[in-house]
């Protein structure tokens, strides 16, 4: 099973990118991963005329700059697009993997048929991530503070506060 199991019950990260192909809907897309011989992101993406979105999922090691660009995107998705960006640990082969998390699922300004997002991903010491687009600066933020179920989340200026921080968490 290579990469797939990384111990006999346990699923590697291997195993999360062939599901979401197994689970893909609309066509697979080209995506370039940062150089060649890249050993630290790589990553899958598809279009869907149907459903009206873009996926995209990737893996590495994901502390840092994170560049998504989209190009050549189809004529339905206009001047807006619909991007869901999913992330997986990898380790190495034999890491336990507890499957993707979204980074993102927002809706992206396109232009000339291109959309670009860049995300700065890093994590603070005590296991939490703080997501910063890197095109406007802002970080991923629940408005006001809020702990109330249903709340807006914006991109807001850093201000280190605990609405600004993000424990990623697998969900079946």
């Amino acid at each position: 099973m290579g990469s797939l199991l990384a111990t006999n019950t346990q699923k590697g990260a291997g195993w999360y990118f062939y599901k979401w192909y197994g689970d893909m809907t609309g066509n697979m897309v080209n995506v370039i991963p940062p150089n060649d011989n890249s050993d630290k992101v790589d990553g899958v993406a598809c279009v869907d005329n149907n459903q009206k979105y873009v996926s995209f999922i990737f893996g590495g090691p994901n502390d840092g700059t994170i560049n998504t660009t989209f190009r050549n995107l189809p004529s339905f998705i206009s001047s807006k697009a619909r991007v869901k960006i999913e992330k997986i640990d990898w380790v190495n082969k034999d890491a336990v993997s507890y499957g993707p998390k979204t980074v993102s699922n927002s809706v992206y300004n396109v232009v000339n048929g291109q959309t670009n997002q860049r995300w700065n991903i890093k994590k603070t010491n005590d296991g939490y991530y703080i997501l910063q687009n890197i095109n406007s600066g802002k970080v991923l933020d629940v408005e006001y503070g809020s702990n109330e179920n249903g709340a807006n989340v914006i991109q807001w200026y850093s201000n280190n506060g605990y609405n600004q921080q993000w424990r990623l968490v697998r969900v079946n």
